[in-house]
């Protein structure tokens, strides 16, 4: 676990930096194109111009999602390890220190936060590059940020629901509903890019742009296999969340309550009225725990393994001086040219 955290996150920060050098990079370009384009009405200006502001919310985008992936992993670890601790302290001692660690399952499920708002913005990402691609006058991207804040709202209400003790099962349903919600607008926003980027390779094969047309195919494979495992990934780790919130129902509801610990009722290791109970809640922990790490490992291991690859090989490249650029010309530059 503490290798894999760590790899993981030596990945993170290879990708935030170089993400945010994309940022600056597009950004200047695209101030360059808005100069050239000042007082002049040439139609490869404004191309240049529209392609660059496409490509700069492109990476601001991909950054963000970048950082709330690694904001909910962060919180993934410490919703690990508080269990650990837990069995490690005295509980018996007091029951200020025995509230004070239980409250820490009432904390806010950031996990599905975070999953919720990168589907969000994988949806809005997709739909922002279809209406820019389509350029059709009913592929829009302008209701972009109300369908962010609505699902930021929606989800602040939901993880103040589920940090309440005595409504927190109603709070799992819900949080477990709006990812859903998240994840059929994002495969939604995901299918109309790619039926754009369809329409964009039976144009280039109209016009036999055979160039274009090899690069654009080569691109729609690379999109089609990196969505393949995000959705599989997070399939997976919906129904890991359906199987805890199922679990976390099952314990409430079997629960022989005691009126002097109410207060803690939904967080307490009470018995229940059914021995099979027990049973049947470690075998549905055992599946929720699989599956999620089966999901993590289906999203997580190329996004590092890529991310590392990259890293070693952008300084490989600056270790030996080598670019990747090159000229076409055959002769060195260092040659005389008579």
């Amino acid at each position: 676990m503490p290798i894999s955290y760590s790899l993981y996150t030596i990945a993170f920060c290879f990708w935030c930096i170089y993400l945010f050098d994309a940022i600056k990079h597009k950004r200047r370009y695209y101030k360059s194109a808005l100069r050239c384009l000042q007082g002049e009405h040439d139609l490869h200006q404004k191309i240049k111009a529209y392609n660059a502001k496409t490509e700069l919310v492109k990476y601001v985008y991909l950054f963000c999602m970048n950082l709330v992936e690694w904001i909910g992993v962060i919180f993934g670890l410490v919703a690990y390890l508080i269990p650990i601790i837990q069995e490690y302290v005295n509980i018996a001692s007091t029951n200020q220190v025995y509230r004070g660690i239980l409250w820490g399952h009432n904390l806010p499920d950031i996990n599905n936060v975070s999953l919720m708002l990168n589907s969000i913005l994988i949806g809005c990402l997709c739909m922002y590059l279809a209406a820019r691609q389509a350029q059709k006058s009913w592929v829009k991207a302008n209701r972009i940020p109300i369908i962010i804040c609505i699902f930021l709202l929606c989800s602040t209400a939901i993880q103040i629901m589920v940090s309440i003790s005595y409504i927190r099962i109603i709070g799992l349903w819900f949080d477990q509903v709006l990812v859903s919600i998240a994840l059929m607008f994002a495969f939604k926003q995901y299918r109309k890019l790619k039926m754009v980027i369809n329409w964009t390779i039976i144009d280039l094969q109209v016009m036999q742009r055979k160039k274009l047309l090899t690069e654009q195919i080569r691109m729609k494979r690379v999109f089609t296999i990196t969505f393949c495992f995000i959705w599989i990934g997070a399939l997976t780790i919906l129904a890991s969340d359906y199987i805890r919130a199922i679990s976390r129902t099952i314990q409430v509801i079997s629960r022989e309550y005691d009126a002097s610990v109410f207060y803690l009722s939904l967080c307490e290791n009470s018995t229940y009225s059914h021995p099979d109970i027990g049973k049947g809640i470690t075998i549905l922990t055992g599946i929720d725990v699989l599956l999620g790490t089966i999901g993590c490992l289906i999203i997580f291991i190329p996004y590092t393994g890529y991310g590392l690859i990259t890293m070693f090989v952008i300084q490989w490249r600056l270790c030996r001086g080598m670019t990747g650029y090159r000229t076409h010309f055959k002769n060195p530059l260092y040659a005389p040219l008579i």
